[in-house]
């Protein structure tokens, strides 16, 4: 009777068992693909100065990685460096936020199994300052894009200023 009653438990328990051992690992495969492909738009796009799939895997970071307490902190701290800016707009720290991404990146790597250490990144170009540096260099342009607009307005007016002198001085001579 007891063998029976086992019999069918394990009958029952078995199958159940085995789907949800195979939904489990197919959810873990997922995950790690996800990290994957977030991981290779950071490492893709790093040399390309404002480029969507840099700011989009930025963004991705705290979703993949949510049960990565590390990542979320260095991704934190990466940010956060990314957003301190001096009077013209610019990094405050260039290097620093170099160190924090590639500490970033360190973290990301030790998740998904792959034993880089941060010089390994730095000195393997696996980050740059290069995208940085393109980053300043289209904020600059933006910048001077601003000032460019603001100098052709005083230039309008005072093309203007001086057409209207020049048309009351020509009406003053027809007067005389």
């Amino acid at each position: 009777m007891s063998q029976t009653i086992a019999i069918m438990i394990a009958t029952i328990v078995g199958p159940v068992a085995a789907v949800g051992i195979s939904l489990w690992h197919a959810r873990s495969i997922k995950q790690r693909d996800q990290q994957l492909i977030v991981l290779r738009m950071l490492v893709g796009a790093r040399y390309l100065a404002g480029d969507i799939n840099h700011s989009t895997a930025i963004n991705m970071v705290p979703i993949e990685f949510s049960k990565s307490p590390n990542v979320l902190k260095k991704h934190s701290a990466y940010v956060a460096e990314v957003n301190k800016k001096d009077a013209d707009g610019q990094l405050e720290n260039p290097d620093e936020a170099a160190n924090c991404y590639t500490d970033l990146l360190q973290s990301i790597f030790t998740v998904l199994g792959y034993a880089y250490s941060h010089d390994e990144i730095r000195k393997n170009s696996i980050l740059t300052t290069g995208f940085i540096e393109r980053d300043n260099l289209y904020l600059s342009a933006l910048g001077a894009i601003v000032k460019i607009e603001q100098h052709s307005k005083y230039a309008t007016r005072a093309t203007i200023q001086m057409a209207d002198h020049v048309t009351s001085s020509d009406n003053k001579k027809d007067e005389v």
